[in-house]
């Protein structure tokens, strides 16, 4: 009885050994996978969301150029829109309660047009008056007899008035809408020549993966309403890729 035991136990404690060793080589895998992947920074921040077949994806805000940005300031979007229908689309409106507007631009020389200052423009005018009147009689008994009366005057009635305007400064070159042609992806915000989405006047200061809600709305696609996040590093070093996949809808 003892001896049929034995054999049992040591096969019941070899288990056990080869389990505990796996278990140690498994947590030793995870542990450098957890170490290695802790270190990573994922080479585009944004989310994605969905109007119809218009497809957002990686939309975030461009990063600061200083710790934040501050109250009243503009900040500008980062973003692709794949036109995954078969009917061209066009982005009408961007609105969010963290600005006072969105503005759309076809550039970004656009977005960074300084208006002149206003020229001022006088203008006068003068006006001069003047009078002057006499009257004579004669009698026939040779008592001549007259009466004069005269108010010259050189300076009489003159005014003089100017005043001074000035032009109001020309408004930005804003665009209405962004042309999304159909089965096609537009790129906004990554390169100079490309469209800009400019959030105008900031009601607070946004700070880097700081939240708010934003709001797009197409001609065919409707509106979704979706939170976007403050950029947390410098752009990325290399763009997100595309995958256009043309749906049945438009």
């Amino acid at each position: 009885m003892n001896a049929s035991c034995a054999p049992r136990s040591r096969r019941i404690g070899v288990g056990f050994a080869v389990a505990a060793g796996a278990l140690l080589a498994l947590g030793g895998c995870a542990a450098g996978q957890h170490a290695q992947t802790a270190d990573e920074v994922p080479v585009v921040d944004g989310v994605s969301a969905q109007a119809g077949s218009i497809a957002l994806r990686a939309v975030t805000v461009s990063p600061p150029s200083g710790n934040n940005y501050a109250a009243g300031a503009d900040a500008t979007l980062e973003l692709i829109i794949v036109n995954q229908g078969r009917t061209d689309d066009k982005l009408l409106e961007v609105t969010t309660p963290a600005a006072d507007e969105v503005r759309l631009f076809a550039d970004e020389a656009d977005s960074t047009f300084t208006p002149p200052p206003p020229t001022p423009t006088t203008s006068a005018s003068s006006s001069v008056s003047g009078a002057a009147s006499g009257t004579g009689t004669a009698s026939g008994t040779g008592t001549p007899t007259g009466t004069a009366s005269g108010t010259p005057s050189d300076t009489t009635g003159v005014t003089e008035s100017g005043s001074a305007t000035s032009t109001a400064p020309a408004a930005p070159p804003t665009v209405e809408s962004i042309d999304l042609p159909a089965g096609d992806h537009t790129m906004i915000g990554y390169a100079p020549d490309q469209h800009v989405i400019q959030l105008h006047g900031l009601t607070k200061q946004l700070f880097p993966a700081q939240t708010f809600p934003i709001t797009f709305r197409f001609e065919h696609g409707g509106s979704v309403t979706f939170t976007v996040a403050v950029h947390l590093t410098s752009p990325p070093a290399s763009r997100p890729s595309v995958d256009i996949s043309p749906t049945a809808e438009g």
